[in-house]
């Protein structure tokens, strides 16, 4: 599905949904775009970026509702939240696609704390950018932009993000 641009997207109990927007929302690895306040960011250097170190607790974090109160508590005292299209068969599929080398997450940790992240799915020169999530301001453009650098040196040719949204607009 995802060699020909489509993805799924639907929520807990409905059938699987297989999504093709079109006009597409892409960014050129060598053209985002980083704003003043956004450089500033970058040059305190005060976060550390590491690459499918906690592909898990990334994707748990992606599924988290801002909005939403907490469901229940697993045995691994990760909270679960209803109203979110990542539901728990999709995250097992994401997890397993990361253990076969397709699925990949960009972690930004300050203070030894994970506080920003996303994930995705590379495929040929194509990076598939499935969700992101921010628990400190900036750390999901910041760890999207250090995403682009290392697609750029990796000669990927653009990040699918898929849906538009004025946070994207903002790279490019």
């Amino acid at each position: 599905a995802y060699q020909k641009g489509i993805f799924p997207w639907y929520n807990e109990g409905e059938p699987i949904l297989w999504w093709a927007p079109n006009p597409r929302c892409i960014l050129k690895p060598n053209k985002i775009h980083i704003s003043h306040s956004l450089k500033r960011y970058l040059r305190k250097n005060q976060f550390q970026i590491t690459y499918n170190r906690n592909f898990a607790n990334v994707i748990n974090q992606c599924s988290v509702n801002r909005n939403a109160e907490p469901t229940s508590q697993n045995n691994a005292g990760n909270l679960s939240f209803n109203d979110t299209w990542l539901t728990a068969d999709m995250k097992k599929v994401f997890i397993n696609l990361h253990k076969s080398g397709y699925a990949h997450s960009v972690e930004c940790w300050h203070n030894k704390k994970l506080v920003g992240g996303l994930y995705g799915i590379a495929m040929g020169k194509i990076f598939f950018g499935e969700s992101m999530f921010s628990r400190m301001s900036n750390t999901s453009k910041i760890t999207l932009v250090h995403l682009a650098k290392r697609l750029e040196e990796m000669n990927f040719q653009l990040i699918d993000c898929q849906i538009n949204s004025k946070h994207l607009q903002t790279l490019g």
